[in-house]
């Protein structure tokens, strides 16, 4: 009997795909019905199964017991699942991108009795690097655009991929995840890849390739569409500088949910569909004015990476939709600063800081209310827990 067959969607991070395994788990009983198992009931659990294997659930702020057993259990949903049937097992996760020999090692042992394909979305580097850039802002980095792009591109001496913030960076270096799936997968032509282009949103593009291979008609079985607070975020190099500039100014290491607030107000809210990719016109354009800042070096390594990707295709023999052309840097965004699109002024940048700061005001008020209720309850049991106990007392003393 042939083996069922297990695709998993890796990332990469930032090239459009962020919010798959939502959707995925949005059409979980449609896919069935279409012999297709989705064994993640919601994007949660495609996250903690993914920080499990990577074993990162201490930097997202979770205890080990918090994920441990997760991937397990999507393991025994897929077997059980639609086992009679031979239905096809569906999870996405771009965490997965990042994983070690070791990691992935681990990952394909539980799946021994499956026929598993890897499938990896990709934008050009330039959108990746000022994506990641953003990423890192949002988590509390204060370095420079320009600085943070010649850590990634080991342009700095004793940086590199993994050093400090270039971390999310190391996820996408694209030639490196395929060898690595491919290495322990034992066949390349079981790893898809997907560029991304400006003449069609890349889920589009890899929801077809994904649905070919489980079995079904990317036409008569669409993704439902992005959820509220899904896709990704819009680039503004203006928020992102006033951003940094707080993140300079505070501790780097406050945590995420300390940030929330001021990366909303910044962000303009979440991402809606026409943000769900990485090749939108206003995307490109804001990727522009960053590569700008950066210097001659920067720029020619930058623009030797994309050809470098687009090689690694070429000789991988790996399965790959879309031109891989797309993935050289194009030639406009790497215009000198002087001709490339300036930043947007002073005045924009002080009307975004203030509204981040009206933000802030109006949620640490709600915050200070919230206290204060919480301190009058507390002081109204704490005296009628004075009373119960001055009661039990007199009650013990007359016997």
């Amino acid at each position: 009997m042939a083996k069922r067959r297990f695709v998993i969607m890796v990332g990469l991070p930032h090239a459009g795909g962020g919010d798959l395994s939502a959707r995925l788990a949005s059409a979980r009983d449609v896919l069935a019905e279409h012999g297709v198992t989705v064994p993640a009931r919601s994007a949660e659990e495609s996250r903690h199964a993914g920080l499990e294997i990577r074993r990162l659930h201490a930097p997202h702020g979770l205890r080990r017991k918090d994920v441990e057993g997760s991937w397990a259990r999507l393991c025994r949903r897929a077997r059980t699942s639609g086992a009679r049937s031979q239905d096809a097992v569906l999870v996405a996760e771009e965490l997965l991108a990042g994983a070690t020999p070791d990691q992935i090692d681990l990952l394909l042992d539980s799946l021994g009795s499956f026929e598993v394909h890897v499938v990896v979305l990709v934008a050009d580097p330039a959108h990746q690097l000022a994506h990641a850039w953003a990423e890192a802002l949002w988590h509390g980095c204060d370095l420079p655009f320009s600085r943070f792009a010649r850590r990634c591109l080991g342009r700095e001496p004793g940086s590199g991929a993994s050093d400090g913030w270039a971390l999310p960076w190391a996820d996408q270096d694209l030639p490196a995840v395929l060898h690595r799936w491919a290495d322990e997968l034992r066949r390349a032509d079981r790893v898809h890849v997907v560029v991304a282009d400006a003449e069609r949103p890349v889920v589009d593009a890899a929801w077809t390739v994904v649905a070919r291979l489980v079995g079904v008609d990317p036409v008569a079985v669409p993704l439902p569409p992005v959820a509220a607070g899904g896709g990704v975020r819009p680039l503004d190099p203006a928020a992102l500088d006033v951003l940094r500039e707080v993140n300079e100014s505070t501790s780097a290491a406050a945590t995420v949910p300390d940030r929330s607030t001021l990366v909303g107000s910044l962000t303009d809210g979440p991402a809606g569909p026409a943000d769900n990719g990485a090749d939108s016109g206003a995307d490109s354009e804001a990727v522009a004015r960053l590569l700008a800042r950066l210097s001659e070096g920067s720029r020619e390594a930058l623009a030797a990476l994309g050809e470098r990707w687009v090689d690694a295709l070429a000789h991988g023999g790996y399965a790959v939709t879309g031109d891989a052309g797309a993935l050289r840097v194009p030639a406009d965004a790497l215009s000198p600063a002087d001709t490339a699109p300036t930043d947007p002024d002073l005045a924009h940048r002080l009307q975004l800081a203030t509204d981040a700061l009206a933000d802030l005001v109006a949620d640490t008020a709600r915050l200070r209310q919230a206290v204060g209720d919480l301190e009058h309850r507390n002081a109204r049991l704490t005296k009628k827990l004075a009373k119960k106990k001055r009661t039990l007392r007199e009650l013990l003393a007359t016997g």
